[in-house]
């Protein structure tokens, strides 16, 4: 009987990505990663965020790139579960802003629009000065 909670050919592809990130930012500060923790770590997230492996690594390239968080600094995960609605409102940004770019339509040629300076004077209608 096959386990029941092997992984998906999505899931695999995910998980390698997710892993590949991790291993990547160890790397980079010279640092073997605990992998028995850190999976352990993904393994209870996902069971009890509901987060995918790709929400894992949504989150921590949004706690490296944009807070600019050393994540092998703590050996541990554990502050993904903080940063999941901010990554969440980030991504939502980051995808409206793309479609409004998206959706402007770029003329090739440019129009100038002279702007229409208005007189400093003020007109005076009938004003007398007995």
């Amino acid at each position: 009987m096959a386990r029941q909670n092997k992984l998906k050919r999505d899931e695999i592809v995910d998980f390698r990505k997710l892993t590949d990130f991790i291993r990547d930012e160890y790397k980079e500060h010279g640092i073997e990663p605990s992998w028995n923790l850190l999976m352990t770590q993904v393994k209870n997230m996902i069971k009890n965020y509901d987060i995918t492996y790709i929400g894992i690594l949504n989150v921590l390239k949004y706690m490296t790139q944009i807070e600019d968080i050393d994540i092998t600094s703590f050996d541990t995960l554990g502050l993904v579960p903080y940063y999941i609605d901010r990554t969440n409102r980030y991504i939502e940004k980051y995808k409206a802003v793309k479609k409004s770019i998206d959706d402007f339509d770029f003329a090739e040629e440019v129009e100038f629009i002279k702007p229409i300076k208005q007189s400093k004077r003020r007109e005076r209608k009938n004003e007398t000065f007995e």
